[in-house]
């Protein structure tokens, strides 16, 4: 399996690309009869603004942001006639994501509640800063299929580190919150939160487990209900829209080296974090392992003595092959074609990893129909020029589970369970 976790909960089969792919049979049949072409995207990221309350200084979309001279933010208006056209060519599900955090945006629950009247379900990723208890309430009530909240670091001084902001209390705050909110709504919402591991960062992970153990313990004693948390974790890694330059100050520079030459292997520390900053190389393959080996050892031992039901979930591949550039295990990106971005200016990317960068972008959401767009040349082109450049993509990426998947169900190694099966998720 790609993904390791705890529970074989139904929850679950959202967890990895054969158990999701299995309820989107028609799409994955396309594939199989070599009519990619004809497959519209199961899920849609949706960036309805740039603005962020936060400065991390691996954001995947930050070189991306710097050089973008579109619209910042969308207006409601654009944010509607995007999502209908969307789902007038077939597209079911909508993560609100970033671009930058979607709760920035005044007008979020308006988004949401157009899925809702569009009947499309939606998702929400957002670092928490800004999910007041008032907000997540309101979220709630719309039933979103999952609201994952990123926190990247288990301690106020490695949050300032990783998210360039110290708002690790206001966060936890708002994560209790918004659990409260679950069990007073009787809502069967998936509220997880999410980890990127690196260099910086990797020892706070015991930490992170810690404070969403109390978390859990917490609101089960003030209600009575365990409230089911999933906690996610995977790698930080380069690619072409990773990080912007110039905006690293002497500053957050010299506080990541002090912190990092306090470590036993100091040097090497230090001299790591600046390649990664520097000259753009993945995090370090020791690091991860060393990540991985806090999870078995020390994370899941003690969730399991504290009878915690709190699930842990990392892609098994991500985390053993993003220090190693070695070839990967398929020749073509098919996930492509199951994914898309839909920018902040409207514009659509079918990779979530290149979105922002306007020689990826298959059309304009202002200028024409999504069903336009999915079935035109210029899709077809961009999809064929950037499997032209797959040895350029970082050594694994969002996509990557699934394109293993696929590849093995084309050539046979897989089996493909066509089953057609109502109120499922499309996310």
């Amino acid at each position: 399996m790609a993904y390791n976790n705890d529970e074989n909960s139904s929850r679950n089969r959202y967890r990895n690309p054969e158990s999701k792919l299995q309820y989107h049979w028609d799409k994955v049949q396309h594939l199989l009869n070599g009519e990619p072409e004809k497959i519209a995207p199961v899920t849609i990221h949706f960036a309805p603004t740039l603005e962020c309350n936060h400065n991390c200084y691996f954001c995947t979309y930050g070189e991306a942001k710097k050089k973008h001279c579109g619209a910042v933010k969308m207006s409601l208006e654009n944010a509607k006639d995007y999502l209908k056209k969307l789902n007038d060519a077939g597209v079911r599900g909508i993560i609100f994501t970033g671009g930058g955090d979607p709760c920035t945006h005044e007008d979020l629950i308006h988004m949401m509640e157009e899925c809702n009247l569009l009947g499309m379900h939606f998702a929400l990723n957002t670092n928490g800063g800004l999910l007041s208890s008032e907000l997540s309430e309101s979220i709630l009530k719309l039933n979103p299929v999952y609201v994952r909240v990123s926190i990247n670091a288990g301690s106020p001084k490695f949050q300032r580190l990783m998210a360039g902001k110290d708002d690790f209390d206001e966060i936890l705050t708002n994560f209790k919150a918004l659990l409260m909110n679950k069990v007073r709504l009787n809502n069967d919402v998936n509220v997880s939160a999410a980890c990127v591991v690196g260099e910086i960062n990797y020892l706070d992970l015991k930490n992170l487990a810690d404070a969403i153990l109390k978390i859990e313990k917490e609101v089960e004693k003030e209600t009575g209900i365990n409230p089911q948390i999933d906690i996610h974790i995977r790698p930080i890694y380069n690619h072409k829209t990773s990080k912007i330059y110039d905006k690293y100050d002497e500053e957050f520079i010299n506080r990541v080296k002090s912190i990092l030459q306090e470590r036993e292997n100091g040097l090497q520390a230090v001299e790591s974090f600046e390649r990664f900053i520097e000259e753009n190389e993945q995090t370090p393959q020791a690091i991860l392992d060393k990540a991985l080996k806090i999870i078995e050892d020390e994370i899941k031992p003690e969730l399991k003595n504290g009878n915690s039901k709190i699930n842990i979930f990392y892609p098994n591949e991500r985390m053993k092959t993003v220090g190693v550039r070695n070839k990967k295990a398929y020749d073509c990106c098919l996930g492509l074609y199951f994914y898309g971005t839909v920018w902040s200016d409207g514009k659509l990317y079918p990779c979530v990893e290149y979105a922002g960068i306007e020689e990826y972008a298959v059309g304009d959401l202002n200028n024409n129909t999504a069903r336009e767009i999915l079935s035109s040349e210029e899709r077809k082109k961009a999809i064929a020029r950037m499997n032209e450049r797959l040895h350029e993509c970082p050594p694994v990426c969002a996509y990557n589970e699934m394109n293993i998947y696929l590849d093995n169900l084309i050539k046979g190694a897989e089996k493909f369970s066509a089953e057609k099966t109502r109120g499922i998720s499309f996310i």
